[in-house]
């Protein structure tokens, strides 16, 4: 066997078999996850800092709402609802 052919298969195995992960944010996977409950002043607190969640459309506050930190790679936090 040549290795064109050895290739050429290979790669028909990987169209056929897997599926591209389309819209899927890989950050939000390989980041540390913590869960957190949001205090009367609308912030998290989060390796000793107060992260505050500005009010919305949707919400004007977040009071005792479950909320998830993301630690990204880079060290920086972000939030979201769970």
């Amino acid at each position: 066997m040549d290795d064109a052919f050895c290739v050429n298969v290979l790669n028909s195995a990987i169209r056929r078999y897997f599926t591209p992960m389309v819209g899927l944010n890989l950050d939000n996977i390989l980041c540390e996850q913590y869960e957190r409950k949001v205090r009367a002043d609308n912030c998290v607190h989060f390796e000793k800092k107060s992260l505050q969640i500005p009010k919305n459309e949707y919400r004007f506050h977040y009071v005792k709402v479950k909320v998830r930190v993301h630690r990204y790679s880079d060290g920086s936090p972000n939030i979201s609802r769970t």
